[in-house]
């Protein structure tokens, strides 16, 4: 049973790597002689192991727990994190970060448990639970601070409670987070997450109306993502640049960003950003003047959210009421995976 879980372990850290660079704060425990691990080169791959997967490793962190392996369980609770958030599976998230949290405390282990904690609160912000999601992070922030030895799961920490803040129009605060986050991935010599951050800080110039700024900092972290062939954090820094032209009223350029940012998160069979990046598309489209293909994004951008049952799917719905019984005549308009059936606006 043993080799089983460190099997899953070893190969659930393979595909993260692959997926989301910003989780991979540790390496796993040592796996004991002659484990196999799945060989996954590319994300698209590490999406199809989860997949395949899926129900045994999540029956595996329970296992781990019930069986006294506690440091089993909560660091594979954290590598089913990316997956998990990506997909919308919530529940499933939230259960498996208590049984590890649960094992973590059991046996003494304040690392495990920090990680925990830490995971269970980046899960609630995903989820749209804000305030529940604030506390865990905080308290992870604590525990990690106390630990002193895992600085990158603490950068994690401050990237979460800076989205947070930000989703909560508190953008000086959020700015202050992204800050901390990328000091403490230029401390440790984390060049991947360096650059992941330094897209962040961009961004959160840009909400605080910086936009010139934002450029200076997202431009360079793209390129750099590119070469590291991130595609989770290179569809963060497309979605910036997105932004950025949309404060800076080329929105032309922010199309293509914002699509560019769609098609990666597509291709990572990322389902919520694939809906919130819907939703950014449709507002440059609404104040482009194309109000049909606003519509028509937001309509994708809705069906996910509640496909995937997440509260943002009541704001793209508030936006959709304002078009209610309008009647526009179709036009094509391209996107990611095909052309859709957009209507013009006027």
């Amino acid at each position: 049973m043993r080799r089983l879980f460190d099997h899953f372990l070893h190969s659930a850290y393979a595909a993260m790597r692959l997926t989301e660079s910003y989780l991979d704060v540790f390496p796993p425990s040592p796996a004991l002689p002659a484990v196999s691990t799945a060989v996954l080169s590319t994300a698209c791959h590490a999406d199809e192991w989860f997949v395949a997967q899926y129900p045994a490793l999540v029956a595996a962190v329970t296992m781990a727990a019930d069986a006294g392996l506690a440091g089993t369980a909560w660091q594979l609770g954290w590598m089913l994190t990316s997956f998990q958030l990506r997909k919308g599976y919530w529940e499933d998230h939230a259960q498996a970060q208590q049984s590890a949290l649960d094992a973590a405390r059991g046996a003494a282990d304040p690392v495990g448990e920090a990680h925990a904690v830490l995971a269970m609160g980046l899960g609630y912000a995903r989820a749209g639970r804000d305030d529940d999601a604030r506390a865990a992070l905080r308290q992870s922030l604590i525990l990690l601070m106390r630990l002193g030895t895992h600085p990158l799961s603490e950068a994690a920490a401050h990237r979460g409670l800076c989205w947070l803040d930000e989703r909560a129009n508190r953008p000086t605060l959020a700015l202050g987070h992204a800050q901390r986050a990328h000091e403490l991935h230029m401390a440790a010599g984390d060049k991947r997450s360096q650059a992941s951050t330094l897209n962040d800080v961009g961004y959160l110039y840009a909400l605080n109306g910086d936009y010139e700024l934002a450029l200076e900092y997202c431009g360079p972290a793209l390129a750099e993502l590119q070469e590291f062939d991130d595609q989770g954090a290179e569809a963060c820094a497309w979605h910036s640049l997105g932004f950025i032209y949309q404060g800076l009223r080329s929105h032309q350029r922010a199309i293509a960003c914002y699509v560019r940012s769609l098609e990666l998160t597509r291709e990572l069979a990322d389902r919520f950003n694939e809906a919130d990046t819907l939703g950014s598309l449709g507002d440059v489209y609404h104040e482009a003047g194309n109000v049909a293909a606003a519509r028509q994004a937001w309509r994708y951008a809705l069906r996910i959210f509640e496909e995937i049952e997440h509260p943002d799917a009541e704001r793209v719905r508030d936006k959709l009421r304002s078009f209610h019984g309008s009647s526009l005549p179709i036009v094509p308009v391209s996107l990611p995976g095909g052309s859709l059936e957009l209507h013009r606006a006027g």
